[in-house]
């Protein structure tokens, strides 16, 4: 949010009244820790998952099409909201636990 209105405050200071602004913003929400591609549901992305280009999900996904929408508009803005971590086994094989042996993810 401050980004945007930092976008905002900046174009309207440099910005003539002569010229439109567009502000593109890129947004993903609650990844998960779906690092990896999955089938679509939700397991392995095998090989004929693969060939039948039926996998979804993963950053290099994320990557790719930020990328893209990037060289079209240079200046978006890419914004990811709440939870880019928790969700999947790549991370619940490693989950931490606190001091008194409880698992994190459930404290507040």
């Amino acid at each position: 949010l401050i980004a945007i209105l930092l976008a905002c405050s900046v174009s309207v200071l440099l910005g003539s009244d002569d010229e439109p602004f567009t502000l593109t913003i890129l947004h993903t929400n609650d990844v998960h820790s779906h690092i990896e591609e999955t089938s679509k549901y939700g397991g392995v992305c095998s090989d004929k998952d693969k060939a039948s280009k039926t996998c979804v999900g993963g950053v290099a996904r994320i990557v790719t099409k930020v990328k893209d929408l990037k060289a079209i508009h240079p200046d978006a803005l890419l914004h990811e909201r709440r939870r880019f971590l928790p969700g999947d086994t790549l991370l619940h094989d490693f989950e931490t636990h606190n001091g008194f042996g409880n698992n994190d993810r459930n404290e507040v």
